[in-house]
């Protein structure tokens, strides 16, 4: 018998790949191997045209104490829309391939359950896609997260190499000129984001205390110390509640603004104020209704928390007068009604998500669950 808590697991993995609001873990060291050893069939193998090379994940480790170059890899997964759009539209340019030939190991890894969850999760890797750039002692030097376009991606990953750009290069910077309110916010995001919440702190207080910081630069820097540094890292949310009803009340129209409003509801529900997270819940609806991606959000958290899903599934069946086309909806719609028991209604929708996206792989390994569940419960 499938378990709902197991569905959950699942689900909450997909929706999680577009988020917003994803919190990074601090880097991480891939597992130590021995100096002078090599596992059959952890030899480092050819590169391709392409600049990827076929590697087991349990191999990667192994490889990395013996490559001839850093070893990039690459940890995305098969619903993940942002690493569709690395694949089609950054790894098949030409200087991108020449530079994963030519200046890294270049590995995928899917994590999917399995070796590849086990070295995606042994890396902190908590979002998709991930690209962690490691030094030949299998010791991170930095990574990149979400979707570059090629010129930015070639940019990005030359810095890292010649040790420009990274966190802590920036760090440096920042505290060399606390007078340059841009400088500091560039090294809090990233700082904050790369779970390092007590670095982070003061630089981002500095973009929020300058009267010469940009205005989206300020309203991020709001978020990035509610969420990422007082809620995340340190812990105090007495610090991060103030932020959040500021951006709520002022920035509501930002993605800021909208994700600190699922930050407050969070908070709320961890603090046993169900009814009261709940009801907060309703006041997003006018933009949900306009954007998928928020309505997704909104599925995601009602699902997280077990609150608000007869709201929930009423503003899919609203959404979906306009947006008639959008599997996601159709999908997140049908994840909603199978955590309220409707496994029949799960698994109509799925079956229309899967008209509009035949290939997806993804919808029909949950319609397979649902399925499963319909047999133990039949009739629901």
């Amino acid at each position: 018998m499938l378990k709902n808590g197991s569905f959950l697991l699942v689900l909450m993995g997909l929706l999680a790949a577009c988020s917003g609001a994803q919190t990074v873990v601090a880097p991480a060291a891939l597992p130590a191997v021995p100096d002078n050893s090599v596992a059959t069939g952890c030899e480092v193998p050819a590169v391709g045209d392409s600049g990827w090379v076929a590697l087991r994940p349990e191999c990667v480790a192994q490889v990395s104490r013996h490559s001839p170059r850093p070893l990039l890899i690459y940890v995305f997964t098969e619903w993940c829309g942002p690493c569709k759009e690395l694949d089609h539209k950054t790894f098949p340019d030409p200087r991108v391939k020449d530079f994963l030939r030519t200046r890294v190991l270049a590995v995928k890894v899917d994590a999917a359950p399995g070796p590849g969850k086990d070295l995606a999760e042994s890396l902190g890797v908590s979002s998709y896609p991930t690209l962690i750039l490691l030094d030949a002692k299998g010791v991170e030097i930095e990574r990149v997260f979400g979707f570059q376009a090629p010129d930015q991606f070639l940019q990005t990953l030359t810095d890292y190499l010649e040790g420009r750009n990274t966190a802590a290069d920036l760090l440096r910077q920042a505290n060399a000129a606390p007078g340059d309110v841009a400088l500091q916010f560039k090294a809090g995001r990233e700082l904050a984001i790369r779970g390092r919440a007590a670095d982070a702190e003061p630089l981002l207080l500095r973009v929020t205390d300058s009267a010469g910081a940009e205005p989206v630069d300020r309203i991020f820097a709001m978020y990035l110390l509610a969420k990422s540094v007082y809620l995340d890292g340190l812990k105090q949310p007495d610090k991060a509640v103030p932020l959040l009803d500021a951006l709520i009340k002022d920035h509501i129209q930002t993605w800021q603004g909208r994700e600190a409003f699922f930050a407050k509801a969070g908070v709320l529900a961890q603090a046993g104020k169900r009814e009261e997270a709940a009801r907060l819940l309703t006041t997003v609806a006018d933009y949900q209704q306009k954007d998928p991606v928020v309505y997704q959000r909104l599925a995601g958290f009602c699902i997280q928390y077990q609150l608000g899903m007869e709201f929930a599934e009423e503003q899919a069946g609203l959404l979906l007068k306009t947006h008639g086309d959008s599997d996601w909806i159709w999908k997140t719609r049908a994840e909603v009604r199978f955590h309220m028991g409707k496994f029949k209604e799960s698994e109509a929708d799925l079956v229309e998500a899967l008209r509009l996206a035949p290939d997806n792989g993804a919808y029909k390994s949950l319609l397979s669950i649902v399925r499963k569940r319909l047999e133990v419960v039949p009739g629901k």
